[in-house]
């Protein structure tokens, strides 16, 4: 039997001992749920974690991304080994077109090739992933598409562009109205303006040398990102929804 109580003086003790600020989870387990929270979202403003608080929810994201694009391929919209020049004849790589092998699978399979660390910010607009792809043009290939797998942010990016483009819908509106309403999730958010609805963590930075946590200047990557993980949080509860 879960027993809440204990899993949050669980997780107290474990984020003491990691210099964690605070945190929140959710559990299943044999049909029951249990919730627990630890700490603080905001050290600087005292506010503490609740089960109900909002984190970052980062690279996990890319699930979503996944999941969605192959809700799109089930329904018809898109074919997940098609190459991405189907969708986005705009894009560029290395300022060629975009190879035939660089398909929809392989963005998301991390097979894609091209530098996958490009992180660029065009502004919290969300026509802001167009200039994104543009800007893809400076980047080149490390291997040829389908080779090799290494860990691809920016192709996520460009998947991402790409339920843009098939669904006439910036990558955040569609998630929401494809995914995440569907499934039943009700706390999350993409912008700080959606966030503030909540109690939502903005993050820590241990300081060993002051013995205490500093919040960070910048408190999310650039919007343009959001299918790769920029943007995206939720409640542990609502994680463990989707799960």
């Amino acid at each position: 039997m879960l027993n809440s109580e204990v899993l949050s003086e669980q997780l107290a003790a474990f984020a003491e001992a990691q210099h964690i600020a605070g945190a929140s989870m959710a559990v299943y387990a044999r049909g029951e749920i249990a919730e627990a929270a630890a700490g603080q979202v905001n050290v600087p403003a005292a506010i503490d974690a609740g089960v109900t608080s909002v984190f970052q929810i980062g690279s996990i994201t890319k699930v979503f991304t996944a999941t969605l694009m192959y809700q799109l391929a089930e329904r018809g919209d898109i074919d997940i080994d098609a190459p991405v020049s189907r969708y986005l004849p705009e894009l560029k790589i290395d300022r060629k077109s975009a190879p035939d092998t660089l398909t929809i699978r392989s963005l998301l399979n991390y097979s894609a090739g091209m530098e996958g660390e490009f992180f660029k910010d065009f502004g919290p607009d969300p026509k802001a992933l167009s200039e994104y792809i543009d800007a893809c043009s400076s980047l080149r290939f490390i291997h040829e598409p389908g080779k090799m797998r290494a860990y691809n942010s920016t192709a996520y990016c460009i998947a991402g562009r790409v339920i843009e483009k098939v669904t006439g819908q910036d990558y955040n509106s569609a998630l929401r109205d494809i995914l995440l309403i569907p499934l039943g999730l009700e706390r999350y958010g993409f912008y700080d303006h959606d966030v503030t609805r909540y109690r939502t963590a903005v993050g820590h930075e241990w300081n060993p040398e002051s013995n205490s946590f500093n919040v960070p200047k910048t408190l999310r990557l650039p919007h343009c990102m959001s299918a790769s993980g920029a943007s995206l949080s939720m409640s542990a509860l609502d994680l463990l929804k989707f799960g």
